[in-house]
């Protein structure tokens, strides 16, 4: 839709009262928007990177303004636009936000379809992003992120991860049975302590013994007397009410236990692991030369199967979460989509130059993305502290170093990396260094390594 800006407003950090913007206004303070649709107004809550265009002059009072993924804050009910209540407000996204023309009608737009726009003008604090049209060059590995109580963050990679998880599978069963055995063991004195208060209910002749029908009356006089001969004077009827009362104490002991048991679990933060899979691809803006990184948050197993490297989609509501390694960080929502383009010859030359290519150990090497994949025999590794060296050679004896910084055994690739080995190693980080003898490589959270005979 398209609004016009009939207010600009802006509010100290020590809750001053708002006036008009100027130009020497500080970024720091709190600026507000009122946006009209030439029928209705209403207050409209910005992020950073449109303070930053306000301060700038680039959006002021008269602007019209193009906007899509607008959200309506504090009005689930809906209510009389002439009567609105103070804490209702529109958030714009930047990212979702362009300069309308000035002749522009005011008002929703015949087409309501997401703004598009290319990847270089994606903002990192502008919010949600409608529409980009982008190749998937990197598809990495998919990452597990772990939050312990500390509130430090463990990242680890598939097999890692399994490692962990096997290792809390242990600890967990182990607790589990301590844990059950302490609540039986209490249960059973319990019960044993109620027995003890119903000692002294006498006996019974034979006449008033056949006379009890009661599974818990029958159960409470062998119990609490310990008078296991009461059972030689039972019926049959008395004896089948006794079993189905002690197996109903039986079953209301378990459930008390396994309620204790949840309880106790779910209070307990080293029994809870609380572990998020992610997953990171590397978009590539063929038109404008720009590249970003988006994080998949749970991604679906079967992913790989949707997306393939090489092609070309239409990427459609995500957001930037910030700037990080010289590149856009985006994230995904749970709107985001991914809509397949056809390609045509100028693009698939864009896409060739800009695919996966395995580089040779000795010959001269071409980064993408200031990554390389190597394929070589694992000569010899060395260990120096938490890290690991591990040299590969080609079969001219041509060498080439990769760093492992913590380990290849923290890694999960001790089974891969096997001196004699024939293995391929992706998503290398690539440093030139032109006054080493020998090339080296490092690896990354979204770096894998894999056996010939896994490929």
């Amino acid at each position: 839709m398209v609004l016009c800006v009939s207010r600009v407003s802006r509010h100290t950090v020590s809750g001053g009262t708002a006036t008009q913007l100027n130009r020497s206004a500080s970024l720091l303070e709190e600026v507000h928007l009122e946006v009209t649709d030439g029928w209705y107004r209403i207050r409209a809550v910005v992020d950073e990177e449109m303070k930053a265009l306000v301060a700038r002059q680039r959006v002021k009072l008269g602007t019209k303004l193009i906007t899509c993924n607008a959200e309506l804050y504090n009005n689930d009910q809906g209510c009389d636009p002439l009567h609105m209540k103070a804490d209702i407000y529109l958030k714009l996204h930047t990212n979702s936000t362009r300069r309308a023309h000035w002749q522009s009608r005011l008002g929703y737009c015949p087409v309501a379809t997401p703004l598009p726009i290319s990847l270089s003008s994606v903002l990192p604090r502008g919010g949600l992003v409608p529409q980009v049209r982008v190749l998937l060059a990197r598809i990495y590995p998919t990452l597990y992120l772990e939050k312990n109580t500390g509130g430090k963050a463990t990242i680890r990679n598939e097999k890692t991860e399994n490692l962990a998880l096997m290792k809390f599978q242990k600890y967990y069963e182990k607790q589990l049975e301590l844990i059950y055995t302490r609540l039986k063991k209490q249960n059973e004195t319990e019960e044993g302590r109620e027995g003890r208060k119903k000692q002294g209910l006498g006996k019974l002749s034979k006449a008033q013994l056949s006379a009890v029908t009661s599974g818990e009356e029958l159960y409470n006089l062998v119990s609490c007397n310990f008078d296991s001969a009461i059972l030689n004077h039972l019926s049959e009827e008395q004896l089948s009410a006794l079993e189905k009362y002690k197996i109903s104490v039986r079953d209301q002991i378990a459930a008390n236990i396994n309620q204790e048991l949840k309880q106790e679990v779910a209070s307990r933060t080293d029994l809870n692991r609380q572990v998020t899979s992610l997953m990171k691809i590397k978009i590539y803006d063929v038109t404008h030369d720009q590249s970003a990184m988006l994080t998949l948050w749970r991604p679906d197993p079967n992913i790989h199967e949707i997306l393939r490297e090489g092609k070309l989609v239409r990427l459609q509501y995500v957001t930037a979460s910030g700037f990080r390694y010289v590149e856009t960080q985006l994230s995904s929502t749970k709107h985001t989509q991914f809509k397949p383009l056809p390609s045509d010859q100028d693009t698939d030359d864009l896409l060739l130059a800009h695919s996966r290519h395995v580089s040779l150990i000795g010959s001269p090497i071409i980064p993408r993305f200031g990554e390389i994949d190597v394929v070589g025999l694992v000569a010899h590794s060395v260990e120096t502290g938490n890290k690991t060296v591990v040299y590969l050679a080609n079969e001219r004896r041509q060498f080439l170093a990769v760093h492992f910084w913590n380990g290849v055994k923290e890694s999960g690739y001790e089974d891969v990396l096997r001196v004699g080995s024939v293995v391929a190693c992706s998503n290398l980080q690539y440093r030139p260094n032109a006054t080493a003898d020998l090339s080296i490589h490092h690896t990354t959270d979204l770096s894998d390594s894999k056996n010939s005979s896994d490929l």
